[in-house]
């Protein structure tokens, strides 16, 4: 299950998410109750509630889609971008510690941000495990459409835009 947390692209936003576990691992909690269907619950997950679950934090603003490997680029305000790699290498570390490579199917999924992480990161994951492990990709939200931006009453007047124009 990939976090959800919003796209960071300007640099006050993104150098102030920085700061926050949404930007940085440094206060990560060291536990958390997983939510629905990551539940071990039985009653609150019926379907899931025995599988292993794996929860990946989202602390890059990139929708787990980077790839920027420097902080060096000045493009980047001396942050990294790098939520496809943290992807791939948690992959790794299942397949080495946890005998991913023997499952019979992998769920990944993900809400708002960690939805198009999904979409970004399904593929790959498929080709390392396939052919032995079915995966299947389940975003929870996170499929941006092309339309205009909101500006009726309350309209947070964002930068940030779905469009393709």
């Amino acid at each position: 299950m990939l976090e959800g947390g919003r796209l960071c692209s300007r640099k006050d936003d993104c150098q102030a998410r920085a700061l926050t576990d949404l930007g940085s691992s440094k206060n990560f909690a060291k536990s958390i109750t997983l939510p629905a269907f990551q539940s071990s619950d039985a009653e609150a997950n019926p379907l899931w509630y025995e599988a292993n679950q794996v929860f990946l934090p989202y602390c890059g603003g990139d929708l787990h889609g980077g790839t920027r490997e420097t902080n060096e680029d000045p493009d980047t305000w001396g942050l990294f971008f790098s939520g496809h790699w943290i992807v791939r290498a948690m992959i790794e570390d299942l397949k080495t510690k946890e005998n991913l490579e023997d499952a019979d199917l992998v769920v990944l999924s993900g809400g708002s941000a960690g939805g198009i992480g999904v979409f970004y990161n399904v593929d790959i994951i498929a080709e390392e495990l396939l052919p032995t492990v079915k995966v299947l990709g389940v975003p929870i939200g996170g499929f941006l459409f092309d339309h205009p931006a909101y500006d009726g009453p309350d309209a947070q007047n964002e930068e940030e835009t779905s469009s393709t124009a």
